[in-house]
Order: C-alpha cells, then structure tokens, then sequence
C-alpha cells in the first residue's frame, strides 16, 4: 500500500506564523485608536463617548437626559429622627385630647378668644429658648357648629394677593391641598409654587360626636414663628423639616380621647346667711361653738336658717355646711 506523504512544519515556520498575527493584530488596534483619538480631539469628549459609534448608534441621536432630584419627605424623616422617649404628654379632658412635646419645654399656656377670633380656645407650647427661628406650636379648637370645616378656620391659606379678585378658580382647588391618605390626621399643605394659595403647612383632626350630648370640634396643629410677617422665601415644609422637625413629630401625636366633663355647679339663689364663721375647709358654718337646735322664739312657721345653725322648724340655707352628727336629724 502507497503511503500518503504530508509535508513537515518547521519550528521556525510556526513561530514566524505567530509573529506575523501578532503584528497584524496589533497594527489593526492602532489603527481604530487612532480613529477614535482623532475624533476626539475633533469633537471634544472623552473616548468613552464615541463607543456608541461602534456599536451601531450615532453620537447625533444620543441625547443626555435630566433626572429632576427625588423630593425630600421631611415628615418620615423627622418621625425616624426625632427622638421622644423624654417627651411630655398633655391631657385635657374638657376637649377629649392628648398630644406629646418635648419635656424641656416651658409650661403650657391658654387663653380665651377675644372679639373677632373664630376659634374657641388656643393652648400654645413653647420652646424654653428663641434661638430657634421657630418658637413652639399652638392647638386651635374650634366649635364644629359654628366653624363647620377646616376650610373656614384661620390657619387655612390665604389666597395670593393677584387671585383674591371675583372670577378665578381658585375656590375649586383648595380641596387639593388636603392629604388625609398617609397619616392618622389631614395634613394642609400649600406649596411656594402654587397660583392660588399663600405656602402654609398644618395639620387638622375632627370629633364626630358619638352622643346627643358631645359636641363636633376641629383641631388645628400649627408651628408658630419668632419672626412675625416674615416673608417666606421657600417652602414651609421644607423650612420646618430643617429647622423645626419636632414640629411634625408632636402634630402627629395628636390623639382624641374621651371627653370627661364635670357637671357645673349649681347656681345658688338663696340669700346668704348674716351670721357664720369659716371652718378649716373654707365651709360656711355655725358661729356658736355650742349651738343647741331648737324651735325659733320668734316665728312659729317655717323659715330659712340666716345663721348656719339649723333649728328643727328652719329650711337648710344651702350656703351653709351642717355637721350631720349636730343636725342630721333636721336635714
């Protein structure tokens, strides 16, 4: 059988074989840098811009997208931050209403309305310091049959000076600025860039009487300011986030509870005794340490006691205390 006969490759001839694929290879490389270098410094730009090129996009339809940056949310970041373990509670139960404040806070104030005011009462909380732009916050209460929502309490937004004139349309949209969606309360928010609104930011709770006898309120938490028609120049959620985050924390802590009333003392009509001394415990009592009961010399009817002494044919003065061990048997 013919042998099939195959050439011998030489050592040389395979390692000339690399080195030409070597230098073509390289010489290739070269040839796209430099491509890509001249282009650059034609266009300006770094080399990482024209690599589109090569993967089949132009560098024309490549355009460079603005991101709007992601808007901060000051009220989750105050309620993570902000820390309460040290805070107050105040209770009142005249209004069915507790709300927490930090504990190095002045005392709490009160006070009635005056002529003109449209609330029922205000208590405010005070910081013990005015370094801060921000002084404290109040509570408003208003009486839900006279204010019958939020929309007519004072801390609502006033419109701009330009939108307050007959015509616009801004009555329509002020039920956008309530976000009652997120939080246990609604929070009221006019932002700087609104048309309609001057910028505000409160928060506001309502009693829906359960009882015939309870009463509907509106309750408004609001941040007040040491700096009295100061003009504001950025928003207020913003401003209070930086400077005053407490102030999102204790308005969120707002809680209705039961209303507890005393009943109201009765209104004595009687007239006052004449004759009676006052005991330890601010009573009106007998004057005569050893006051014997017994019937009037004078009138034969019955009558009102005038001294705190009762006597069996006398009527109680309801002015006057009476020891039941002494009188009980008259009362």
């Amino acid at each position: 059988m013919k042998r099939e006969y195959r050439p011998k490759i030489s050592c040389g001839e395979v390692s000339l074989f690399l080195l030409a694929f070597f230098v073509t290879t390289v010489l290739l490389s070269v040839v796209v840098f430099s491509t890509l270098e001249d282009r650059r410094k034609v266009f300006g730009g770094s080399f990482s811009e024209f690599e589109d090129e090569y993967n089949l996009k132009s560098m024309e339809s490549t355009t460079v997208e603005e991101f709007e940056p992601i808007p901060v949310d000051w009220i989750k970041l105050s309620l993570r931050d902000v820390d309460t373990d040290e805070w107050k509670e105040y209770t009142n139960n005249w209004y069915g209403f507790n709300i927490k404040y930090p504990q190095d806070w002045k005392a709490l104030t009160s006070r009635k309305p005056v002529a003109g005011d449209a609330w029922e009462y205000r208590y405010e909380f005070r910081m013990d310091q005015s370094e801060n732009e921000y002084s404290g916050f109040d509570l408003v209460v208003y009486n839900a049959t006279k204010i019958e929502n939020v929309f007519a309490t004072e801390e609502f937004p006033l419109l701009k000076k330009e939108q307050s004139q007959e015509g616009n349309d801004c009555e329509s949209k002020k039920k956008d600025l309530i976000d009652s969606n997120m939080y246990s309360m609604e929070k009221v928010q006019s932002l700087l860039s609104d048309k309609c609104y001057e910028p505000v930011i409160f928060f506001s709770k309502s009693r829906e009487k359960q009882l015939v006898s309870d009463k509907n309120y509106i309750y408004n938490v609001v941040a007040t300011s040491n700096e009295e028609n100061s003009e504001i120049e950025v928003d207020p959620t913003k401003e209070i986030g930086e400077k005053f985050p407490e102030f999102f924390v204790v308005a969120l802590s707002l809680n209705l509870v039961d209303m507890k009333r005393l009943p109201p003392k009765p209104v004595i009509t009687a007239p006052k005794p004449v004759s009676y001394k006052i005991d330890s415990l601010g009573r009106m009592v007998c004057k005569k340490d050893n006051d014997k009961p017994g019937k009037s010399k004078k009138d034969k009817d019955y009558h009102l006691d005038m001294e705190c002494c009762l006597d069996p044919d006398e009527d109680p003065n309801p002015w006057c205390y009476y020891d039941p061990v002494k009188y009980g048997e008259y009362l």
